[in-house]
């Protein structure tokens, strides 16, 4: 190479595809829970989706009392892929046609690696 060209450096870098996992979950119960408009007859269900990917929602079963519903629920969420957050949705009645009660997002630092047991 002459001595005032100057040197020239290549480099090309390709993300490698992540690939989507299963995550294991157990959704234990709320507590606290109250809404002017939610009777205490009513039954809750809660569920669970890797946001924006709706078709990965799972459900709980509905269950009472409104204030403090334990589900102890096991599911398997699948297409998981590194940075995702899971969306958690507790529901009157369930989710099509209950009334929105809260909802929290468990973002994947928090859970990865390792797991995450605690309130959200």
């Amino acid at each position: 190479r002459p001595p005032n060209q100057a040197a020239e450096l290549r480099s090309s870098a390709l993300e490698v595809p992540r690939q989507p996992e299963e995550l294991y979950l157990l959704i234990e119960g709320a507590r606290g829970l109250w809404h002017s408009g939610v009777s205490q007859q009513a039954r809750i269900g809660c569920t669970c989706e890797i946001a924006g990917k709706p078709r990965t929602k799972v459900w709980t079963d509905l269950v009472s009392p409104v204030s403090n519903p334990v589900w102890n629920y096991e599911a398997v969420v699948e297409d998981f892929v590194e940075g995702d957050a899971l969306l958690f949705q507790v529901c009157e009645d369930g989710a099509h046609h209950g009334q929105h009660l809260g909802e929290a997002v468990l973002r994947s630092p928090v859970f990865r690696p390792g797991g995450f047991s605690g309130e959200l």
